[in-house]
């Protein structure tokens, strides 16, 4: 026979544990609802590129493509600290002349196709990191291009100084002094800060 008083008993057991479970269904429920409302107030995030900054360079990576080149930001900075006689003459115009910017682009040009390998290579030893080749080229063939760039940026910034009684081959030679050393340590930025899994050895000397 059965017992009544027994099956009441865990049915209502039974009705009991299910209430519990969907209110913690709701609960649940509920909270996702929140957070859900939350990520909705919430601007969108548009990623556009990578982008690395540094003193002397800039590096962006998208797509597997970077792109070299030296910051004219503080290139005013740079040039105040040249070594340059301060009397009333001013020779500021000779910059202006498009020989002077030529003859300053061939000599950084000059420099570019056959000094900078060995500036390369000689990073590469310091930092114990071997580049692939096409890394080397794609680094030579960038600061060619970047050239008439940066010496206009460097011209401009110049015309406005107080250049003393210097000779047009003093000062030519002092602007590539300068532009020259800059662009080495651009090249050294660039290698120092790639990462790892781009370059075409082991680092740390390993």
């Amino acid at each position: 026979m059965v017992d009544i008083h027994a099956y009441i008993q865990q049915l209502y057991q039974y009705i009991h544990q299910q209430e519990k479970r969907i209110t913690k269904f709701e609960k649940m429920v509920k909270e996702l609802k929140t957070e859900v409302d939350s990520l909705k107030e919430k601007p969108p995030i548009n990623v556009e590129r990578l982008e690395y900054k540094f003193d002397q360079l800039k590096i962006e990576r998208l797509d597997g493509t970077l792109n070299i080149g030296l910051n004219p930001a503080d290139l005013s900075e740079k040039i105040e600290d040249m070594e340059i006689p301060n009397n009333n003459t001013n020779s500021a115009s000779m910059v202006s002349e498009p020989a002077f910017k030529q003859e300053l682009i061939n000599r950084l040009n000059h420099y570019v196709g056959n000094d900078i390998h060995t500036v390369i290579s000689d990073t590469e030893q310091q930092l114990g990191i071997t580049l692939d080749q096409q890394y080397r080229d794609f680094i030579m063939d960038d600061l060619h291009k970047q050239i008439p760039q940066r010496v206009d940026h460097y011209l401009n910034i110049l015309a406005g100084q107080n250049l003393g009684n210097m000779s047009k081959e003093e000062l030519l030679n002092q602007v590539y002094q300068k532009m020259k050393t800059d662009i080495d340590q651009a090249i050294f930025m660039f290698i120092s800060k790639l990462p790892n899994n781009i370059n075409g050895g082991n680092t740390n000397g390993t």
